[in-house]
């Protein structure tokens, strides 16, 4: 993944950050597990330095049909909670 720094930051660089990792394929997934953060990524002639800010995130069962429970049931409920709010 690469982004541009000028993009996320205060940057005004027009040097790109390389973000390196590893990945593998997985035959059986087991639920999904997916976090987010934010933050400033300050970049200068001696490196980037990241300073996070928030992180969030959820995780779902590997059981696939209680995870479409689920999501219907969080569907249903805010179908529910817009219905209250319009009258």
């Amino acid at each position: 993944m690469a982004f541009h720094a000028r993009e996320h930051g205060r940057s005004s660089s027009t040097r790109y950050v390389l973000v390196q990792g590893s990945a593998r394929v997985i035959e059986q997934p087991s639920g999904l597990n997916t976090r987010q953060h934010t933050g400033w990524l300050e970049v200068g002639d001696h490196g980037a330095v990241y300073a996070p800010h928030t992180e969030t995130g959820y995780r779902t069962p590997a059981n696939k049909t209680v995870q479409l429970l689920i999501n219907g049931a969080l569907a249903k409920q805010g179908v529910r909670a817009s219905r209250k709010t319009d009258g």
